[in-house]
């Protein structure tokens, strides 16, 4: 339920954040895990590209985050809560394009 959610992430910076620019701050976190993880790869940004009425993207708007080699890496941010019918916690993952990308990356933001 909410309040035990809020009480959950109480004193964690990232919960006083807008959700949007929270995102991006765990998106550039999810790179560096990343980065680590495959350590011999080479990873770039996306080519934004064009949207559907010819405008170009912007680098943030690109269809995926990064690229690994030759592999489109989508990365997505959730943070859980308290489920107030099932008082289970739980992670929702919006707008997930599948034909997006290559590979999902998922981060989970938690409270300590």
């Amino acid at each position: 339920h909410a309040t035990t959610t809020v009480a959950a992430f109480s004193g964690c910076n990232l919960s006083e954040i807008q959700p949007a620019l929270r995102g991006h701050i765990l998106e550039d976190v999810g790179r560096t895990i990343y980065q680590r993880h495959y350590p011999n790869s080479h990873i770039t940004d996306p080519v934004p590209g064009y949207r559907c009425d010819g405008v170009r993207r912007s680098q943030k708007q690109a269809e995926f985050d990064w690229m690994c080699d030759k592999i489109r890496v989508q990365c997505k941010s959730g943070q859980i809560s308290l489920d107030r019918l099932t008082q289970k916690w739980r992670c929702r993952f919006a707008a997930i394009k599948p034909h997006t990308f290559d590979q999902l990356f998922l981060v989970l933001y938690t409270p300590k």
